[in-house]
């Protein structure tokens, strides 16, 4: 299990609409679950569906179901590197399991549109690593994306076919 966690000053600003069509900017086919909003997610598991041509799996399909485990509260505590004065009201945790091998690609695709767009800051606790740059995090996904490739041109890919909605 990996857990990272985004501090934000202005949570009101993301838009599932925005957040699909950043990752669309970015070469990547994304649809958040249709009924998620930030502010009331009641936590767990943040379904979305991820299609990728590039990927070649036993499954016959391209289109894939993956996520990761979100909560979302009011911020009482800061890590000792940010300032306590700092504007972080909100934090969001994010858990990415090994069962997917999409799901950390899409939390660094989430934590990056945030820091973008919500003026965030993604703290990594396993490398105890703190970014406020969107661009850091655009190139770590890069990097991910590659991995991931490589993965799948040696069958290595754990992924779930996406089925639809189910509510």
């Amino acid at each position: 299990m990996f857990d990272f966690y985004i501090y934000l000053k202005h949570p009101e600003k993301f838009s599932l609409t925005n957040f699909e069509e950043y990752c669309n900017s970015m070469g990547f086919d994304i649809a958040l679950y249709p009924a998620f909003e930030l502010n009331k997610w009641d936590g767990g598991f943040v379904p979305i569906r991820y299609i990728d041509s590039r990927v070649n799996h036993n499954q016959n399909s391209n289109i894939f179901l993956t996520g990761f485990e979100l909560f979302f509260e009011r911020c009482d505590h800061l890590p000792p590197t940010l300032p306590s004065k700092s504007g972080y009201t909100h934090k969001i945790s994010l858990r990415c399991g090994v069962a997917d091998s999409f799901e950390l690609l899409m939390a660094f695709l989430f934590g990056a549109y945030l820091i973008k767009m919500c003026e965030g800051v993604f703290e990594d606790p396993q490398s105890d690593e703190l970014s406020d740059d969107f661009m850091e995090l655009e190139a770590t996904v890069g990097e991910i994306l590659i991995e991931l490739l490589d993965l799948s041109e040696n069958g290595g890919l754990r992924t779930h076919c996406f089925n639809g909605w189910n509510d």
